[in-house]
């Protein structure tokens, strides 16, 4: 190991992954799509009916990017809050 702090994170590919990625990474978070480009469908989520919600609303929309649908699987990823010490 070489020390590195990494993120908690889980992906989401169905409504049903929902609760066990959050109670694995935890809030606040962020989630985002596995494809795509940029800051497509990236949110910030401080709570489980946020997420929900967040999901609910990508799963019902068509997200186009770069010719294809995006947000099909999403993931999860834990944040810091803490001042940097950089």
């Amino acid at each position: 190991m070489s020390g590195l702090a990494v993120p908690r994170f889980a992906s989401i590919a169905k409504r049903g992954d929902v609760a066990r990625a959050a109670a694995h990474v935890g809030f606040p978070a962020i989630v985002k799509a596995v494809d795509g480009c940029g800051s497509l469908l990236v949110r910030r989520v401080d709570s489980l009916a946020q997420l929900h919600a967040i999901i609910r609303s990508v799963a019902n929309r068509s997200v186009p990017d770069m010719g294809r649908e995006v947000g099909q699987a999403m993931m999860l990823e834990s944040i810091s809050t803490a001042p940097s010490t950089a």
